[in-house]
């Protein structure tokens, strides 16, 4: 199967300019650790739940706790352990059969017996009559296709988001698995830009847009390859909408609290919380990459700002919590 490749035009790099902006906006607020920690939390369940309604799945932010359809939970489940699988991946490791496999696997973990399992027959994509819409290629020449498209998605690229969005669409139209395509799919996105050596602190919940726009989406991935240039706008623009939507958050959240931690410092408030009356050499030993000198400062401005306390003086002193904690 070949790789689509788009032609960049003023339309395109217009799109991958508001992308890069948002993307570095998000990156460069600065909230405490705690908090982005919330919100990778929130990201990933966000992310997982509509991923799971593209394919049909009916429960909502508001009714997933309280819900009694273990099925439809369990899929929101096995994808929120597909991206933990993805987070824990080295970044710019290369993506391997094994890996989508191993991610396929994760997806449909106690829901089909294909878990993990490539398609060994011929499949289709039905539309709402039941007629074909889309024939795969056949599992002869899909294992070696999947395999063009994974070298593509490993190799260096100028425009990273570019090569993660069309490694999505070539990926569905490949349909390596019997069930499960389109969750691999867009899980793909943020694997492929993993191997590119691009990443968030969080996944981005992209899903939320194109649940919304689901007509749209499913449109663009059919007709994807013979129009390559309206797919990639959509779905950059699809990225773009939750990333400025992350950074109103973010910097709602950094307005709010009227003052806030550095993650290394947010860290060394923990570590003191957790271990009263710890040295200088012992906080340093957490941070043996940071020079003392800069430690001592931050330590200071800790002190400073009431979120430590220092006890005693000179080389017998240590650090509490302070009246801010």
């Amino acid at each position: 199967m070949k790789i689509p490749t788009p032609t960049i035009n003023y339309t395109l790099i217009q799109s991958l300019a508001s992308y890069e902006t948002a993307r570095k906006m998000v990156l460069a607020v600065d909230v405490p650790l705690s908090y982005l920690r919330k919100v990778e939390s929130q990201a990933v369940l966000k992310s997982s739940l509509y991923s799971a309604r593209i394919e049909g799945n009916k429960l909502s932010e508001s009714s997933f706790e309280n819900s009694k359809n273990e099925q439809a939970k369990q899929e929101v489940f096995n994808l929120i352990d597909a991206i933990e699988y993805i987070k824990h991946i080295p970044i710019r490791s290369p993506i391997t059969p094994k890996t989508i496999r191993e991610l396929h696997a994760k997806v449909l973990n106690g829901l089909s017996a294909d878990a993990g399992n490539l398609r060994t027959q011929q499949n289709a994509i039905f539309d709402q009559f039941g007629g074909v819409r889309y024939l795969p290629p056949p599992p002869i020449t899909m294992r070696k296709d999947l395999d063009t498209l994974l070298a593509y998605c490993n190799e260096p690229a100028e425009f990273p988001i570019l090569t993660a969005l069309i490694a999505h669409l070539v990926f569905e139209k490949i349909h390596p698995f019997i069930d499960g395509n389109g969750r691999v799919g867009r899980l793909l996105v943020t694997l492929t830009l993993n191997a590119q050596g691009q990443t968030f602190p969080f996944i981005i919940p992209f899903d939320h847009y194109l649940e919304s726009h689901r007509d749209l989406y499913y449109r663009y991935i059919d007709i994807g390859t013979k129009d390559i240039g309206g797919y990639l706008l959509f779905m950059l623009e699809a990225l773009t909408n939750e990333l400025t939507a992350l950074h109103a958050e973010l910097t709602h959240k950094q307005i709010s609290t009227g003052h806030y931690l550095s993650p290394r410092r947010e860290e060394i408030v923990n570590i003191i919380k957790d271990h009263p009356y710890i040295t200088m050499d012992g906080i340093h030993r957490r941070f043996l990459g940071v020079p003392i000198r800069t430690l001592r400062y931050d330590i200071a401005q800790l002190v400073n700002s009431g979120h430590v306390q220092k006890v005693g003086t000179t080389k017998g002193s240590c650090y509490i919590k302070g009246r801010e904690n």
